[in-house]
């Protein structure tokens, strides 16, 4: 609950001038759309329309503040983490960290709409554990009137059904593979299909906005770390074959991000079950190591925070703006 509320303060009273341009960005659609009618939004803005009428209903009912629009978001997104780790994390602390360390913490300040999305798609984790799909379509769908990419959560259902074994393992290894090997060609032939859904894959080049192999290079050591106590995970609760899919997809999106970066928040989709992958990890190391390996992970985890990662973001609250 403390960690919580420290997360939604730093989120919600942050300066628009914090990390990329986004909260800037929609700092101006917001007072554009707040003087418009519900009308005149849905004819105004073409994709996630969903997210301008909220804007606009949260308005009339609280007045035009976007600080405080920012403030309702981060209460809404912790809110939903909180809830998904008080049911499913078996260390929450350790699930804070790697949440912080990841920089998805960061990312949602970046991110506002997908931010919110992915709010609904870590809600949505708890029906698909449970094999509730109308509670689990309806979370996504809930999500993806924020930002249209949560719909590629909805193949977690259907792959939520597939037993790790060998030769599925196998598969997905040639399947990163592929990624790796015929990205271009298979990003080419997606952004052309992918630009008449959403407009914005119009834009996208091949190679002109790409990431390192860094991101794929931490997801993988995470897999090797986690597959190597996979049989112990799974015998505490087989339904935790979940969160390996989760892991798996995770890596295969983020091979692509090579070609084109934004592939890489298709994958935060995914990976960011490892806030719940990784505590359960840990707990089934045997008793005299447990202790060890949680340290130093943390640890580890830390000083990739603090030194490297997203902790490294110049941050200064709303009231500072003045001076910027």
């Amino acid at each position: 609950m403390v960690s919580s509320a420290i997360l939604v303060i730093i989120s919600g009273f942050r300066s628009i001038w914090v990390g990329t341009d986004d909260t800037f960005v929609y700092s101006q659609s917001y007072y554009d759309c707040v003087r418009m009618t519900y009308q005149q939004i849905m004819d105004t803005f073409e994709k996630d329309v969903f997210y301008y009428i909220t804007n606009h209903f949260i308005a009339d009912i609280t007045g035009e503040n976007y600080h405080l629009l920012l403030i309702i978001f981060a209460v809404f997104y912790m809110a939903c983490l909180g809830y998904l780790l008080k049911k499913e994390s078996s260390n929450p602390l350790v699930s804070f960290i790697v949440f912080l360390s990841m920089g998805y913490f960061s990312f949602q300040m970046n991110g506002v709409r997908q931010g919110l999305a992915m709010a609904f798609t870590m809600l949505a984790y708890i029906p698909l554990k449970n094999r509730n799909l109308k509670m689990f379509l309806l979370l996504v769908l809930l999500g993806s009137l924020y930002h249209r990419t949560c719909l590629i959560f909805l193949i977690a259902y259907p792959l939520s059904f597939f037993k790790l074994n060998k030769k599925a393992i196998v598969m997905y290894a040639g399947i990163v593979v592929l990624c790796l090997l015929y990205g271009q060609s298979i990003l080419n032939a997606f952004v052309e299909e992918a630009a008449n859904f959403d407009s914005r894959f119009a834009g996208y080049q091949i190679y002109q906005a790409k990431l390192t192999y860094s991101g794929l290079i931490q997801l993988l050591l995470f897999a090797a770390f986690s597959f190597y106590y996979y049989r112990r995970v799974i015998e505490k609760d087989r339904r935790d074959m979940i969160l390996y899919t989760m892991l798996i997809l995770g890596i295969i999106f983020q091979s692509m991000a090579i070609f084109i970066a934004e592939m890489f928040r298709v994958s935060m989709f995914f990976n960011v079950f490892l806030i719940l992958l990784l505590p359960k990890v840990l707990d089934v190391i045997p008793t005299p190591n447990r202790k060890v390996y949680s340290i130093g992970l943390c640890v580890l985890l830390l000083i990739y925070f603090f030194f490297l990662g997203a902790g490294t973001l110049p941050y200064h609250f709303y009231w500072s703006d003045t001076i910027y």
